[in-house]
């Protein structure tokens, strides 16, 4: 049970990266492997906007 579930999860997250399983199992060169690298980045890079809380001081540091 836990092996399906550990597969899915797998399969998920290379869903998220826009990749097939067969893409990934094919993927013997270092273009290939920069290509999963870049696209984890992508996936992985947020942009943080912070969060005011208190919109006073948020004015006051403007």
């Amino acid at each position: 049970m836990i092996d399906i579930l550990v597969r899915l999860m797998f399969i998920a997250a290379l869903t998220e990266l826009g990749l097939s399983l067969t893409q990934v199992e094919q993927c013997h060169s270092r273009d290939c492997m920069q290509l999963i690298e870049k696209k984890s980045r992508d996936i992985l890079n947020i942009d943080w906007k912070p969060l005011s809380v208190f919109p006073e001081e948020a004015k006051r540091f403007k």
